[in-house]
């Protein structure tokens, strides 16, 4: 055989096993190349299927609109109904809030020594500051609107529409109400709220009000302390220091008392603003730092009362400016301290924002308490004085022996007494719940 003959019968047996095989997928048979190529084209149009079905699919969109589009229309049938529903809901749910929050504004006030003397909301109100003066309990919200409650019933007494936010705190003498706001001084009725007179100011306030007999006394950033008439609001004279007065001043037996941030404590004639030959060294007492803090007086005996950011407290005589006695805080002292009768308050900043609140014998300056992260004296209770910590707590601390309690006012934001007037402070919460309180 040759090898030519066995190729042949090689083919013609591969042949016919395919062809009883009927593959369809051989390359050497031409139909399965027709074949094939319909599998593919069908392969292809299935895969385009799902394409051509999502572009079918866009044109329901509208539909879909339509039917979105229908259901505010429903709603809008019954508009009406469902406002007033809603308002009326609202009311309820409003009312509701109220009387929770007070129960539970309640509930943590009987965990304290503190009882409730009065109490009153201001519905959709949010509280920015809250005052006490003259007997009066002043209370700022964010709309701009001042409130006076009478401090013992809680009654308000009027409401006035404020230009804008208060620089700092009012003052009330005798029958006025002094306020600056936006370089503005603005002089109400203490008892009708009525608005007397608007002066505008030719510089910039830095320092709170002091309110003399005759003149209206305040700081400057123009490095001057001013005295305004109180008829007029004119000015009356001015006085130029190396520094500025941002403490509040204080008037005393026909002298004005104001620290500098040049260092130095002044004495001057409220009247004339002449400086004082026989006070301090040429009418001033000098320290090692900045004073910022307001100035205390007091008539027994005649005295001053300042801390300094030079960590001191210091106890001046009032009448020679000679230093009384000084006690080291160990801290920045920035605010006016508060004095009840035998003890003064005030608080040191400490190193890393760490405070203590100190309260000396009023007479030597020696240690009585100290408070760790207190930074607001709150008031004189019947046995007790209160201090309000930077954790919301409050320290009560006893007159007798000085021993201290710890007691939780996390849901209260502002505290305010007057230390002079015994047995009575004031807390109120953001949410303008405000409470008259007493220690029994």
């Amino acid at each position: 055989m040759t090898r030519e003959t066995a190729m042949i019968r090689i083919f013609i047996f591969v042949f016919i096993i395919l062809f009883f095989l009927g593959c369809q997928n051989c390359i050497i048979c031409p139909s399965s190349k027709v074949e094939g190529a319909k599998t593919t084209t069908v392969q292809t149009e299935t895969d385009k299927k799902p394409e051509v079905q999502v572009e079918a699919a866009k044109p329901e969109k509208p539909n879909v609109q339509v039917a979105q589009a229908k259901t505010p229309q429903n709603k809008s049938k019954s508009g009406k109904k469902n406002k007033k529903i809603s308002k009326q809901e609202q009311e309820l749910e409003t009312k509701k809030f109220q009387g929770e929050r007070i129960k539970e504004l309640r509930f943590e006030l009987k965990k304290t020594p503190l009882f409730e003397k009065w109490y009153y909301s201001l519905a959709e109100e949010r509280v920015r500051q809250i005052y006490y003066a003259a007997k009066l309990l002043l209370v700022e919200s964010e709309s701009k609107k001042l409130f006076a409650f009478d401090g013992k019933t809680g009654i308000i007494q009027w409401v006035y529409t404020l230009p804008e936010s208060l620089d700092f705190r009012p003052e009330i003498v005798k029958d006025r109400l002094y306020f600056l706001a936006m370089a503005k001084l603005y002089t109400l009725d203490k008892s009708t709220g009525s608005l007397l007179k608007q002066t505008e100011l030719n510089f910039i306030p830095s320092s709170p009000l002091c309110i003399g007999d005759k003149y209206i006394y305040l700081g400057a950033w123009d490095n001057f302390l001013y005295a305004l008439d109180k008829e007029d609001g004119s000015v009356a004279w001015r006085y130029r220091i190396d520094g500025i007065v941002q403490g509040q001043p204080v008037v005393s037996d026909g002298l004005l008392f104001f620290p500098g941030t040049d260092q130095k404590i002044y004495a001057i004639n409220a009247e004339s603003g002449y400086s004082l030959n026989d006070w301090g060294k040429e009418s001033r007492y000098e320290t090692r730092a900045a004073n910022v803090a307001g100035i205390h007086a007091e008539s027994n005996p005649p005295s001053l009362y300042i801390g300094s950011v030079d960590y001191n407290f210091y106890s001046l005589n009032r009448v020679n400016g000679d230093l009384r006695w000084k006690f080291e805080s160990g801290g920045e002292i920035r605010y006016k301290p508060y004095q009840t009768a035998k003890t003064i308050y005030f608080s040191a900043e400490m190193i890393e924002k760490k405070t203590l609140f100190y309260g000396l014998d009023i007479q030597n300056g020696d240690l009585k308490t100290t408070v760790e992260n207190g930074i607001l004296f709150f008031f004189v209770g019947q046995f007790h004085d209160f201090i309000v910590r930077n954790d919301k707590k409050i320290v009560a601390v006893s007159r007798g022996n000085q021993k201290q309690s710890l007691y939780d006012f996390k849901e209260f934001d502002y505290f305010v007494s007057n230390p002079e007037e015994s047995n009575l402070g004031f807390i109120a919460t953001k949410d303008a719940f405000i409470f008259a309180v007493e220690e029994k």
